[in-house]
């Protein structure tokens, strides 16, 4: 298990959710343009289909990688310090590519907003 690979696979999630994003373009109405936005609703907010479906990807990527750090902990190849540096190492990266899915969707929010 290399940190690496786990950073490249939570990468090519983002990267597919700004492919997608870019498709969303202004103009003729359209509800699919609106369907997949975060919109304030009764005081809270309302999550972005797209977005948590990419959301979800990075957590399995998560999931993914600490299950091999446990299984490499119990066969005895890893000490259980590395492990729990190594799991913290995963749910760091796993939380700076949520926050990117959340920042690049805000982007898109206002970017539709200004049209």
């Amino acid at each position: 298990m290399d940190l690496n690979d786990v950073r490249q696979k939570m990468a090519d999630a983002v990267v597919r959710l700004k492919a997608e994003l870019t498709q969303i373009r202004t103009g003729r109405a359209n509800s699919s343009l609106v369907s997949d936005l975060i919109v304030d609703a009764y005081d809270s907010k309302m999550m972005v289909k797209a977005l948590e479906k990419f959301k979800v990807q990075i957590r399995q990527v998560r999931h993914e990688f600490v299950e091999q750090v446990k299984k490499q902990k119990t066969e005895g190849d890893v000490s259980e310090d590395d492990a729990v540096r190594r799991q913290e190492d995963i749910q760091k990266l796993h939380d700076e590519f949520i926050e990117a899915i959340d920042v690049a969707g805000k982007a898109k929010e206002e970017e539709l907003r200004q049209v």
